[in-house]
């Protein structure tokens, strides 16, 4: 993994990181938007302009699985941030928040923030 990182309030910023990894497959990479490294939990980023649900498989089948392997002590949140939400939007699938302080650790989910900026 490619550590392009900074140190914000106790938190390790790893924005993009490259991931190699080996699975039944054979060999590959994986690059999720940023990675939020806390004392005891790992957020998981993903960034879209506009929502889409291909992020579940993204996130839940891809980058969790990478995230439990790599911190296996920690555990994880997992969160699309994008601007356009859109028609296609499923709430069994998605926990929607407002504000980071309304996410909590949540195995299963996917929060989805809507960014207005």
């Amino acid at each position: 993994m490619t550590k392009r990182n900074s140190i914000f309030y106790g938190r390790e910023l790893l924005p993009s990181p490259w991931i190699y990894f080996l699975d039944i497959n054979g060999k590959g990479w994986a690059q999720p938007d940023a990675l939020l490294v806390h004392d005891n939990l790992v957020w998981i980023f993903e960034a879209k302009l506009t929502h889409t649900e291909d992020s579940v498989d993204q996130l839940l089948k891809l980058y969790v699985p990478l995230v439990k392997h790599i911190w296996p002590n920690k555990g994880h949140v997992a969160m699309e941030v994008c601007h356009n939400i859109g028609p296609i939007y499923r709430a069994d699938k998605w926990t929607r928040v407002m504000l980071f302080d309304d996410v909590y650790e949540n195995f299963g989910k996917i929060y989805l923030y809507h960014w207005m900026g």
